[in-house]
C-alpha cells in the first residue's frame, strides 16, 4: 500500500500541500537532482508506516475519502499490525504497545502469539483485500498515469 501511496503522491503531488518544512540547502539539492517531488512522497508514504493502523486509515479518509475498514474488520486489521510490530521488534511477545494498539486483548504480558497457517491466512485475505481496494480506489480517482505505471 505504501508504493501505491507514493505512486499517487508522485503523479499528484498537490496532495502533498503541508506545514512541513525543509531546509534551503535539501531543497536546493534535490530540484537540482530533480528529485524533490519524489523525495517528498517518499518521506510521506515513509512517516505513514510509522503510524498506528487507526492513524494510517484517518490518513487515507481525509487525503483520499477512501475507506479502509469497507474491505475488513478494524479492530482486525489493527490486530494484525500490532502482531507484525511484536514479530518484528519483539519476538512476538506480548508487552505494552500491542495492549493500547489491540483494546481487550486476553493476551498477558510476556505471552509470545503465534503465527498459525490459519491466522496467516486471514491476515493475507484481509491485507489483499484492503490493499487491491487501495489500489483500485486511487487508480479510479487518480486517473491513467496510476495505470500504466504497472501498479
Amino acid at each position: 500500500m505504501q508504493d501505491v501511496i507514493e505512486l499517487t503522491l508522485r503523479y499528484r503531488p498537490e496532495i502533498l500541500k503541508s506545514n512541513k518544512q525543509l531546509s534551503v540547502d535539501t531543497v536546493i539539492e534535490l530540484v537540482q537532482d530533480g528529485t524533490l517531488i519524489a523525495f517528498l512522497a517518499e518521506r510521506e508514504g515513509g512517516e505513514l508506516g510509522y503510524r498506528s493502523f487507526r492513524d494510517q486509515a484517518e490518513y487515507y479518509r481525509d487525503k483520499f475519502k477512501l475507506e479502509i475498514a469497507a474491505m475488513a474488520d478494524m479492530d482486525d486489521l489493527v490486530e494484525y499490525h500490532a502482531r507484525r510490530n511484536l514479530y518484528v521488534h519483539n519476538s512476538g511477545v506480548v508487552n505494552s504497545r500491542y495492549w493500547e494498539a489491540v483494546r481487550g486483548s486476553q493476551a498477558s504480558a510476556g505471552d509470545r502469539l503465534k503465527i498459525t497457517s490459519e491466522y496467516w491466512g486471514e491476515v493475507h485475505r484481509a491485507l489483499s483485500s484492503v490493499a487491491t481496494h487501495v489500489r483500485d480506489h486511487l487508480t479510479r480517482k487518480f486517473g491513467p498515469k496510476l495505470r500504466r505505471s504497472g501498479t
